[in-house]
């Protein structure tokens, strides 16, 4: 029986490399239109909170993307692996779970990597020596 809904839990391999891309797409999509939305017609309204939302947003579209779309891929694949000859669709469905997981790690260490780019970048300014305040 083919799965309907691809947002329900999926039991193939090719169940869930649909069900996890429109997880992915739902959830950087709503995250995207939640951006736009925000800075185009609220930002007069909700100027400050932008700084807010939109990092709290792109966590919730990570959680969503990590427990909907990456959690038990690799167990659905690995039970098509040993059950099943080689197929295109496991292929793709592999590579996918990699750029997925390769993307999320990015996700989750990119404000690390910037808090340390720039606490690299303020250390390594080197104090103006002439006595004119700006103009080193």
């Amino acid at each position: 029986m083919a799965m309907n809904n691809p947002f329900a839990r999926p039991g193939t391999t090719r169940e869930w490399l649909r069900s996890s891309l429109c997880w992915t797409g739902a959830s950087l999509g709503a995250w995207w239109l939640g951006y736009l939305l925000i800075d185009n017609m609220l930002r007069q309204v909700a100027g400050g909170l932008l700084a807010f939302l939109m990092p709290v947003g792109f966590c919730v579209a990570h959680v969503l993307i990590w427990r909907r779309a990456v959690a038990g891929g690799r167990a659905i694949i690995r039970h098509d692996e040993q059950h099943h000859d080689f197929s295109w669709t496991r292929l793709a469905a592999n590579l996918w779970l990699v750029a997925l997981t390769l993307f999320q790690v990015a996700g989750l260490l990119s404000p690390l990597l910037l808090i340390g780019w720039v606490l690299l970048r303020a250390g390594s300014v080197e104090p103006s020596t002439s006595g004119e305040p700006f103009f080193g």
